[in-house]
Protein backbone atom coordinates (compact mmCIF):
# COMPACT_ATOMS: atom_id res chain seq x y z
CA UNK A 1 0.00 0.00 0.00
CA UNK A 2 2.83 2.39 0.89
CA UNK A 3 4.61 1.53 -2.38
CA UNK A 4 1.51 2.50 -4.37
CA UNK A 5 0.86 5.65 -2.33
CA UNK A 6 4.45 6.80 -2.80
CA UNK A 7 4.40 6.05 -6.57
CA UNK A 8 7.07 3.40 -6.12
CA UNK A 9 4.80 0.91 -7.92
CA UNK A 10 1.33 0.89 -9.48
CA UNK A 11 -1.19 -1.47 -7.92
CA UNK A 12 -1.59 -3.38 -11.19
CA UNK A 13 2.16 -4.08 -11.38
CA UNK A 14 2.70 -6.29 -8.38
CA UNK A 15 4.55 -8.04 -6.85
CA UNK A 16 7.25 -5.52 -5.95
CA UNK A 17 10.79 -6.07 -7.14
CA UNK A 18 13.49 -6.38 -4.49
CA UNK A 19 14.55 -2.77 -5.04
CA UNK A 20 10.97 -1.47 -4.85
CA UNK A 21 10.43 -3.39 -1.62
CA UNK A 22 13.55 -1.81 -0.10
CA UNK A 23 12.33 1.66 -1.11
CA UNK A 24 8.90 1.04 0.41
CA UNK A 25 10.46 -0.38 3.57
CA UNK A 26 12.57 2.76 4.03
CA UNK A 27 9.47 4.96 3.71
CA UNK A 28 7.56 2.78 6.18
CA UNK A 29 10.43 2.90 8.68
CA UNK A 30 10.62 6.68 8.40
CA UNK A 31 6.88 7.02 9.02
CA UNK A 32 7.06 4.72 12.03
CA UNK A 33 10.12 6.40 13.48
CA UNK A 34 12.08 3.16 13.25
CA UNK A 35 15.77 3.10 12.35
CA UNK A 36 16.63 0.35 9.89
CA UNK A 37 19.68 -1.60 11.02
CA UNK A 38 22.34 -2.89 8.65
CA UNK A 39 22.13 -6.36 10.17
CA UNK A 40 18.91 -7.17 8.32
CA UNK A 41 20.76 -8.13 5.15
CA UNK A 42 23.69 -10.56 5.18
CA UNK A 43 26.99 -9.19 3.92
CA UNK A 44 28.01 -12.32 2.01
CA UNK A 45 27.21 -15.95 1.29
CA UNK A 46 28.82 -17.17 4.52
CA UNK A 47 26.32 -15.10 6.51
CA UNK A 48 23.39 -15.73 4.15
CA UNK A 49 23.57 -19.52 4.31
CA UNK A 50 23.00 -19.38 8.08
CA UNK A 51 19.83 -17.25 7.81
CA UNK A 52 16.87 -19.62 8.03
CA UNK A 53 14.37 -17.02 6.77
CA UNK A 54 16.08 -16.83 3.36
CA UNK A 55 14.94 -19.13 0.57
CA UNK A 56 17.39 -21.36 -1.30
CA UNK A 57 17.23 -18.98 -4.25
CA UNK A 58 17.97 -15.94 -2.08
CA UNK A 59 20.98 -17.70 -0.55
CA UNK A 60 22.13 -18.73 -4.01
CA UNK A 61 22.09 -15.10 -5.12
CA UNK A 62 24.72 -14.33 -2.49
CA UNK A 63 26.81 -17.23 -3.74
CA UNK A 64 26.43 -16.01 -7.31
CA UNK A 65 27.48 -12.52 -6.22
CA UNK A 66 30.83 -13.92 -5.07
CA UNK A 67 31.16 -16.09 -8.18
CA UNK A 68 30.53 -13.11 -10.49
CA UNK A 69 33.35 -11.15 -8.86
CA UNK A 70 35.74 -14.10 -9.20
CA UNK A 71 34.88 -14.66 -12.86
CA UNK A 72 35.06 -10.96 -13.73
CA UNK A 73 38.52 -10.73 -12.15
CA UNK A 74 39.49 -13.67 -14.39
CA UNK A 75 38.65 -11.83 -17.62
CA UNK A 76 42.27 -10.89 -18.30
CA UNK A 77 43.23 -14.56 -18.63
CA UNK A 78 45.13 -15.14 -21.88
CA UNK A 79 43.77 -17.81 -24.24
CA UNK A 80 45.57 -18.48 -27.54
CA UNK A 81 47.70 -15.38 -27.15
CA UNK A 82 44.85 -12.96 -26.44
CA UNK A 83 43.16 -11.97 -23.19
CA UNK A 84 39.49 -12.89 -22.94
CA UNK A 85 38.71 -9.21 -22.32
CA UNK A 86 40.35 -8.26 -25.60
CA UNK A 87 38.57 -11.15 -27.35
CA UNK A 88 35.22 -9.75 -26.17
CA UNK A 89 36.18 -6.29 -27.45
CA UNK A 90 37.22 -7.74 -30.82
CA UNK A 91 33.84 -9.43 -31.34
CA UNK A 92 31.48 -6.99 -29.59
CA UNK A 93 31.14 -3.20 -29.67
CA UNK A 94 31.98 -3.03 -25.95
CA UNK A 95 34.61 -0.84 -24.32
CA UNK A 96 36.24 -1.58 -20.96
CA UNK A 97 33.70 0.55 -19.08
CA UNK A 98 30.81 -1.44 -20.57
CA UNK A 99 32.51 -4.78 -19.84
CA UNK A 100 33.12 -3.76 -16.23
CA UNK A 101 29.60 -2.38 -15.78
CA UNK A 102 28.08 -5.62 -17.10
CA UNK A 103 30.60 -7.63 -15.00
CA UNK A 104 31.30 -10.02 -17.86
CA UNK A 105 33.51 -12.88 -16.67
CA UNK A 106 35.34 -16.00 -17.76
CA UNK A 107 35.09 -19.50 -16.26
CA UNK A 108 38.11 -21.78 -16.61
CA UNK A 109 39.88 -24.27 -14.36
CA UNK A 110 41.84 -21.55 -12.53
CA UNK A 111 38.65 -19.67 -11.73
CA UNK A 112 37.04 -22.95 -10.69
CA UNK A 113 39.77 -23.51 -8.11
CA UNK A 114 38.96 -20.16 -6.53
CA UNK A 115 35.23 -20.87 -6.70
CA UNK A 116 35.66 -24.14 -4.82
CA UNK A 117 37.87 -22.38 -2.25
CA UNK A 118 35.20 -19.77 -1.56
CA UNK A 119 31.96 -21.69 -2.11
CA UNK A 120 30.67 -25.14 -1.21
CA UNK A 121 29.77 -27.77 -3.79
CA UNK A 122 26.14 -27.28 -2.80
CA UNK A 123 26.39 -23.57 -3.51
CA UNK A 124 27.98 -24.25 -6.91
CA UNK A 125 25.20 -26.70 -7.70
CA UNK A 126 22.58 -24.16 -6.63
CA UNK A 127 23.97 -21.46 -8.93
CA UNK A 128 24.35 -23.92 -11.79
CA UNK A 129 28.14 -24.17 -12.19
CA UNK A 130 28.24 -27.79 -10.96
CA UNK A 131 26.23 -30.75 -12.21
CA UNK A 132 24.81 -33.51 -10.00
CA UNK A 133 28.25 -35.16 -9.70
CA UNK A 134 29.99 -31.82 -8.98
CA UNK A 135 31.63 -31.69 -12.39
CA UNK A 136 32.27 -28.18 -13.73
CA UNK A 137 29.55 -26.85 -16.04
CA UNK A 138 30.27 -24.16 -18.68
CA UNK A 139 34.06 -24.53 -18.59
CA UNK A 140 35.80 -22.07 -20.95
CA UNK A 141 32.64 -20.01 -21.41
CA UNK A 142 32.36 -16.23 -21.20
CA UNK A 143 29.82 -15.54 -18.45
CA UNK A 144 27.18 -12.82 -18.66
CA UNK A 145 25.44 -12.28 -15.30
CA UNK A 146 21.86 -10.97 -14.99
CA UNK A 147 21.15 -8.34 -12.31
CA UNK A 148 18.18 -7.27 -10.23
CA UNK A 149 19.42 -3.93 -8.96
CA UNK A 150 22.98 -4.61 -7.88
CA UNK A 151 22.50 -8.31 -7.13
CA UNK A 152 23.14 -11.02 -9.74
CA UNK A 153 20.19 -13.40 -10.17
CA UNK A 154 21.13 -15.61 -13.14
CA UNK A 155 23.76 -16.07 -15.86
CA UNK A 156 24.24 -17.19 -19.44
CA UNK A 157 27.55 -18.42 -20.88
CA UNK A 158 28.80 -17.74 -24.42
CA UNK A 159 31.32 -20.24 -25.80
CA UNK A 160 34.84 -18.84 -26.14
CA UNK A 161 36.03 -18.99 -29.78
CA UNK A 162 38.85 -21.39 -28.77
CA UNK A 163 36.37 -23.75 -27.10
CA UNK A 164 35.12 -26.73 -29.17
CA UNK A 165 32.02 -27.32 -27.04
CA UNK A 166 29.04 -28.15 -29.31
CA UNK A 167 26.77 -25.57 -27.62
CA UNK A 168 27.18 -21.88 -28.42
CA UNK A 169 25.34 -20.87 -25.25
CA UNK A 170 24.95 -22.55 -21.86
CA UNK A 171 22.71 -21.63 -18.96
CA UNK A 172 22.81 -22.80 -15.30
CA UNK A 173 22.70 -26.60 -15.11
CA UNK A 174 19.00 -27.43 -15.16
CA UNK A 175 19.28 -30.48 -12.92
CA UNK A 176 20.85 -28.62 -10.03
CA UNK A 177 20.22 -24.87 -10.16
CA UNK A 178 17.58 -23.15 -8.03
CA UNK A 179 17.27 -20.27 -10.51
CA UNK A 180 14.55 -19.64 -13.10
CA UNK A 181 15.60 -17.63 -16.13
CA UNK A 182 14.41 -14.01 -15.96
CA UNK A 183 14.76 -11.27 -18.57
CA UNK A 184 18.22 -9.88 -19.17
CA UNK A 185 17.91 -6.10 -18.68
CA UNK A 186 20.34 -3.33 -19.56
CA UNK A 187 19.63 0.36 -19.03
CA UNK A 188 22.55 2.76 -19.56
CA UNK A 189 22.89 5.72 -17.22
CA UNK A 190 20.88 8.57 -18.70
CA UNK A 191 18.99 6.31 -21.13
CA UNK A 192 16.48 8.01 -23.44
CA UNK A 193 13.35 6.64 -21.81
CA UNK A 194 11.15 8.48 -24.31
CA UNK A 195 12.36 5.90 -26.86
CA UNK A 196 10.47 3.20 -24.96
CA UNK A 197 11.67 -0.34 -24.32
CA UNK A 198 13.67 -2.24 -26.95
CA UNK A 199 13.37 -6.04 -27.03
CA UNK A 200 16.13 -8.09 -28.69
CA UNK A 201 17.17 -11.75 -28.87
CA UNK A 202 20.63 -12.10 -27.32
CA UNK A 203 22.58 -10.65 -24.41
CA UNK A 204 25.30 -9.18 -26.65
CA UNK A 205 22.56 -7.62 -28.81
CA UNK A 206 20.99 -6.22 -25.65
CA UNK A 207 24.16 -4.53 -24.43
CA UNK A 208 25.10 -3.28 -27.92
CA UNK A 209 21.63 -1.82 -28.55
CA UNK A 210 21.39 -0.22 -25.12
CA UNK A 211 24.82 1.39 -25.24
CA UNK A 212 24.77 2.50 -28.87
CA UNK A 213 21.19 3.76 -28.86
CA UNK A 214 21.21 4.90 -25.22
CA UNK A 215 17.92 3.06 -24.71
CA UNK A 216 16.52 0.67 -22.09
CA UNK A 217 16.83 -2.79 -23.65
CA UNK A 218 15.87 -6.31 -22.57
CA UNK A 219 16.51 -9.82 -23.89
CA UNK A 220 14.88 -13.18 -23.29
CA UNK A 221 18.00 -14.88 -24.76
CA UNK A 222 15.50 -16.62 -27.03
CA UNK A 223 12.86 -15.67 -29.58
CA UNK A 224 10.13 -17.48 -27.65
CA UNK A 225 9.84 -15.95 -24.17
CA UNK A 226 8.71 -17.97 -21.15
CA UNK A 227 5.65 -17.00 -19.13
CA UNK A 228 7.95 -15.77 -16.36
CA UNK A 229 9.77 -13.53 -18.81
CA UNK A 230 6.51 -12.25 -20.30
CA UNK A 231 5.25 -11.40 -16.81
CA UNK A 232 8.35 -9.22 -16.40
CA UNK A 233 8.29 -7.78 -19.91
CA UNK A 234 4.70 -6.58 -20.23
CA UNK A 235 4.70 -4.29 -17.15
CA UNK A 236 8.00 -2.79 -18.34
CA UNK A 237 6.46 -2.11 -21.75
CA UNK A 238 3.39 -0.55 -20.12
CA UNK A 239 5.62 1.65 -17.99
CA UNK A 240 7.48 2.91 -21.05
CA UNK A 241 4.36 3.23 -23.21
CA UNK A 242 6.21 2.12 -26.35
CA UNK A 243 8.03 -1.08 -27.30
CA UNK A 244 10.34 -1.78 -30.24
CA UNK A 245 10.94 -5.44 -31.15
CA UNK A 246 14.36 -5.79 -32.81
CA UNK A 247 15.01 -9.49 -33.47
CA UNK A 248 17.76 -10.78 -35.75
CA UNK A 249 17.10 -10.29 -39.47
CA UNK A 250 17.93 -13.89 -40.33
CA UNK A 251 14.43 -15.29 -40.79
CA UNK A 252 14.71 -17.51 -37.74
CA UNK A 253 12.85 -15.27 -35.33
CA UNK A 254 10.44 -13.58 -37.75
CA UNK A 255 7.36 -15.51 -36.65
CA UNK A 256 8.23 -15.22 -32.96
CA UNK A 257 8.82 -11.46 -33.26
CA UNK A 258 5.30 -11.03 -34.65
CA UNK A 259 3.78 -13.20 -31.91
CA UNK A 260 5.64 -11.18 -29.29
CA UNK A 261 4.46 -7.95 -30.89
CA UNK A 262 0.84 -9.15 -30.60
CA UNK A 263 1.40 -10.00 -26.91
CA UNK A 264 2.77 -6.52 -26.24
CA UNK A 265 -0.02 -4.87 -28.23
CA UNK A 266 -2.56 -6.82 -26.15
CA UNK A 267 -1.08 -5.15 -23.06
CA UNK A 268 -2.12 -1.79 -24.49
CA UNK A 269 1.32 -0.70 -25.65
CA UNK A 270 2.30 1.09 -28.86
CA UNK A 271 4.41 -1.54 -30.61
CA UNK A 272 6.86 -1.19 -33.46
CA UNK A 273 9.32 -3.50 -35.22
CA UNK A 274 12.83 -2.36 -36.13
CA UNK A 275 14.19 -3.36 -39.51
CA UNK A 276 17.81 -4.49 -39.48
CA UNK A 277 19.78 -5.10 -42.70
CA UNK A 278 19.16 -8.63 -43.96
CA UNK A 279 21.29 -11.31 -42.30
CA UNK A 280 22.40 -9.15 -39.36
CA UNK A 281 21.67 -8.84 -35.67
CA UNK A 282 21.96 -5.69 -33.51
CA UNK A 283 25.50 -6.61 -32.45
CA UNK A 284 26.61 -7.00 -36.11
CA UNK A 285 24.85 -3.78 -37.07
CA UNK A 286 26.66 -1.74 -34.42
CA UNK A 287 30.01 -3.47 -35.06
CA UNK A 288 29.68 -2.52 -38.73
CA UNK A 289 29.30 1.15 -37.80
CA UNK A 290 25.51 1.31 -37.69
CA UNK A 291 23.65 3.62 -35.34
CA UNK A 292 20.59 2.31 -33.49
CA UNK A 293 19.02 5.79 -33.74
CA UNK A 294 19.08 5.43 -37.53
CA UNK A 295 17.27 2.08 -37.63
CA UNK A 296 13.90 2.39 -39.36
CA UNK A 297 10.91 1.18 -37.34
CA UNK A 298 7.41 0.39 -38.55
CA UNK A 299 4.09 -0.09 -36.82
CA UNK A 300 3.78 -3.73 -35.79
CA UNK A 301 0.34 -3.77 -37.44
CA UNK A 302 1.82 -2.88 -40.82
CA UNK A 303 4.64 -5.42 -40.50
CA UNK A 304 2.22 -8.20 -39.51
CA UNK A 305 0.04 -7.47 -42.57
CA UNK A 306 3.11 -7.26 -44.79
CA UNK A 307 4.43 -10.66 -43.68
CA UNK A 308 1.22 -12.60 -43.00
CA UNK A 309 -1.22 -11.04 -45.43
CA UNK A 310 -4.64 -9.57 -44.74
CA UNK A 311 -6.72 -12.70 -44.26
CA UNK A 312 -9.62 -12.59 -41.79
CA UNK A 313 -7.75 -14.59 -39.08
CA UNK A 314 -4.77 -12.20 -39.27
CA UNK A 315 -7.02 -9.15 -39.04
CA UNK A 316 -8.90 -10.71 -36.11
CA UNK A 317 -5.61 -11.39 -34.27
CA UNK A 318 -4.72 -7.72 -34.61
CA UNK A 319 -8.15 -6.39 -33.63
CA UNK A 320 -8.19 -8.67 -30.57
CA UNK A 321 -5.32 -6.59 -29.16
CA UNK A 322 -7.42 -3.42 -28.79
CA UNK A 323 -10.74 -2.35 -27.36
CA UNK A 324 -13.17 -0.77 -29.84
CA UNK A 325 -13.90 2.97 -29.76
CA UNK A 326 -10.63 3.83 -28.01
CA UNK A 327 -7.77 6.02 -29.23
CA UNK A 328 -5.52 2.94 -29.62
CA UNK A 329 -8.30 1.09 -31.42
CA UNK A 330 -8.71 4.00 -33.80
CA UNK A 331 -4.96 4.09 -34.50
CA UNK A 332 -4.88 0.37 -35.24
CA UNK A 333 -7.84 0.71 -37.59
CA UNK A 334 -6.09 3.58 -39.35
CA UNK A 335 -2.96 1.46 -39.74
CA UNK A 336 -5.00 -1.42 -41.14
Amino acid sequence: WIAVEEDICDCDRLPLSDEQFKDALEVAAERAGVELGGSGRPDDYEEAKEVSSLTDEQKARYALDEAVDILHDNLDTVVDGMSVRRQVKELRPFDDETIDEAKIGYLDLDAHVELTDRLSNQALRDIGFHDEDDNLHARDFIIYPYFDGDQPVYWTGRRHPANDHPAKYLKPKSGTTVFDQPLYKYRPTGARDDEGLWVVEGIQDCIATAQNGNVHTVSGVATNLSQKQLSELLPLCQEKGRAVVCFDADGGGDGDSLELALEIMSAGVQTEIAKLPEGTDPNDYVMDGGNIEDLPTESAVEVIIERRGDSDPVIEDILDTVAPDTPRGDRVLAAL
